[in-house]
């Protein structure tokens, strides 16, 4: 066969699987998994709809731009939903707003303490592994916006797990999460404080090293704190103003001070 036919039979083999996508089973939607465009069709009916999820959310960037999916509810059951959800949350590497709306769609088909025992579930792994290869960190953030309970919820969990948090990634992900959990004014500011101290309250070594790392915890708390307002509770940085000081950083020292002031 010459090569030139090639892409000639690769076409008309993909017209005819379009072609045949109503009479397509589950079993059969693997054979799109090449196909982009085919497997957003396939996505769009209810007997195929769960078969493809989990191929579309293992496509790479470049390949999901060819898949015309819309953000609209997809045609999947909340007992598909619940088996998909944290490996589809797993499969969002990047920043994907066709892959994030997937995620939203099945989180909101599954009961309330499914959803959050998946998202606690999968923000601990990212948190705390030492290599970052999970993901969900912007389908995770996309859901706290979009749901006040949720991200009061996910606040005190986070809260909880901050103790855990070692990594670079870890430490910067759980505060872009808990500023995502404090933007709307719904949340208790109790809650607010308490996130925010549990995510500095570290050991910080006298040393260069440590004295950066405290000046920008600092520094970090120090303006979510002034977003919180004058009435968020301080008094528990008093416990670690001591360690910031032993840091021998006058920066992060004198910034600590105005914060528990509410200067």
């Amino acid at each position: 066969m010459a090569r030139s036919a090639i892409p000639h039979k690769i076409a008309c083999a993909k017209i005819l699987l379009g072609k045949a996508i109503d009479l397509l089973q589950p079993k059969h939607v693997s054979a799109l998994d090449v196909h982009p465009e085919l497997l957003a069709k396939a996505i769009e009916r209810p007997e195929l709809c769960a078969a493809a999820i989990p191929y579309i959310m293992g496509l790479p960037e470049k390949e999901m731009k060819k898949c015309c999916i819309e953000e609209r509810v997809l045609p999947v059951s909340a007992e598909d939903a619940t088996k998909l959800l944290q490996s589809s949350l797993n499969k969002c590497k990047k920043d994907s707003p066709k892959k994030i709306a997937i995620v939203m769609d099945l989180f909101s088909k599954v009961d309330d303490e499914t959803g959050l025992n998946v998202i606690r579930s999968q923000a601990e792994k990212i948190l705390t592994e030492e290599a970052h290869i999970s993901g969900g960190v912007e389908a995770i953030s996309a859901i706290i916006k979009s749901n006040t309970n949720v991200a009061f919820e996910v606040l005190q969990f986070l809260t909880e797990i901050a103790p855990k948090v070692q990594s670079q990634f870890g430490t910067k992900t759980l505060r872009e999460w808990i500023e995502k959990c404090t933007e709307s004014s719904e949340i208790p500011v109790d809650a607010v404080s308490n996130a925010i101290y549990a995510a500095v309250n570290y050991e910080y070594s006298p040393d260069s090293s440590g004295r950066k790392k405290a000046e920008s915890a600092v520094k970090w708390a120090y303006k979510q704190m002034k977003k919180a307002g004058p009435n968020a509770p301080r008094d528990m940085f008093n416990q670690l103003a001591d360690r910031i000081a032993d840091t021998g950083s006058r920066v992060a020292s004198s910034t600590m001070n105005h914060l528990i002031q509410g200067k």
